[in-house]
């Protein structure tokens, strides 16, 4: 360990008083929220997916107990998305701890329960939990702090009891709130549909994502070509749409060529997210790398097939929360194209068969 981090984990310790423990709830009894309670979700690190993903507890929260204030205290690129979830009271982007505790203090919020989305304990949120004085502190997965009065680890890796959603179970069952599974994105999901990304009645859409963050979670042009050979077997009548990184549009405009006549397009550039959103909830299906993009899908409840770079630890702690997920599974860890052929084309047709009742079973691979 350098000096850096060494310091960095003094300074958390001194500020959070730690006691490391994984796997456990401190303390083992429930509570119940006051009427009229402020509830403040905390996400500093800006990830789409975790968001996403925790959209579905904030639907429980928004419909339960209608009586709460839901607050929102995240990175500034998440606000826009936040503002239009249903059941959010207040968004505050904040860069840093410092922003976060003056935007509070101005609204003159009084934050009878703190949660915090990070799988750590960060000198940031330390720092806005000293500062705010929450009367409950929920921690999600970051071990024993005494910062939190209540911390959440789950115990369990076994399908289909995912990690992340087991936590939010957990979670509902402290606070004494059902759980339910759904969330509240699919009666938004249209609000960003603008002309560009309108696409044509009466024809099956299909979103192919190529990209994710890293070139291991990225398609090959071999991988392109055999997802798109696939589905126009399994769904000849199907439109594809291809989302393809900004800079790379002309390496995939041969994919849209005058041969394949309108079954291959790429999405339109620079949409913004609510824009993305809108053009994937038209599509029947989605196809993509393990990113953020396959995480809307779930929550929109879209058959969805994602392809992971890890065969073990990804597709159970951060698979997407849905039923409807064909997950491809990589021979050899550390890049979504190490797949098996055989194996990934049914996964994609078990996908497809979701769209198409009584779709026949394909041919023998070859």
């Amino acid at each position: 360990m350098n000096i850096k981090a060494t310091l960095r984990s003094l300074l958390l310790d001194w500020l959070a008083a730690r006691d490391d423990r994984y796997y456990w709830r401190q303390p083992s009894t429930h509570f119940q929220p006051a009427q009229g309670a402020t509830f403040c979700l905390w996400q500093p690190d800006g990830k789409l997916g975790d968001s996403v993903i925790h959209t579905t507890f904030i639907h429980t929260l928004a419909t339960q107990r209608p009586d709460m204030r839901i607050v929102i205290v995240c990175a500034p690129s998440l606000v826009g998305f936040w503002q239009r979830i249903p059941g959010v009271a207040m968004v505050v982007g904040a860069s840093d701890s410092a922003q976060a505790i003056a935007a509070v203090k101005a609204a003159r919020l009084s934050l009878d329960v703190f949660m915090s989305m990070e799988a750590f304990l960060s000198i940031d949120t330390a720092r806005f939990i000293r500062a705010t004085k929450p009367r409950n502190c929920i921690g999600l997965n970051v071990g024993r702090y005494r910062a939190f009065t209540h911390s959440i680890s789950d115990n369990t890796y076994d399908h289909p009891r995912r990690h992340v959603t087991e936590r939010m179970r957990n979670l509902c069952e402290l606070i004494q709130v059902p759980y339910v599974d759904a969330s509240g994105l699919p009666s938004v999901a249209l609000s960003g549909r603008t002309d560009r990304v309108s696409l044509a009645d009466g024809t099956q859409h299909i979103f192919l994502n190529v990209y994710g963050a890293g070139p291991q979670k990225a398609f090959t042009d071999e991988t392109v070509t055999w997802l798109i050979q696939e589905l126009r077997t399994l769904l000849p009548g199907a439109h594809i749409v291809l989302n393809v990184p900004a800079n790379q549009r002309d390496r995939f405009a041969a994919y849209c060529g005058p041969s394949d006549g309108p079954r291959v397009s790429l999405a339109p550039e620079n949409m913004d997210l609510w824009e993305l959103i809108a053009l994937m909830a038209q599509c029947a299906a989605v196809v993509t790398p393990d990113t953020g993009i396959g995480h809307i899908a779930a929550a929109l409840r879209q058959p969805l097939t994602v392809f992971f770079e890890d065969a073990h630890y990804t597709p159970v702690v951060w698979s997407p929360n849905t039923p409807t997920l064909e997950a491809v599974l990589p021979v050899t860890n550390g890049n979504v194209n190490l797949f098996d052929r055989k194996r990934g084309r049914t996964q994609v047709a078990d996908m497809c068969a979701q769209l198409t009742p009584g779709l026949a079973t394909p041919v023998a691979y070859t």
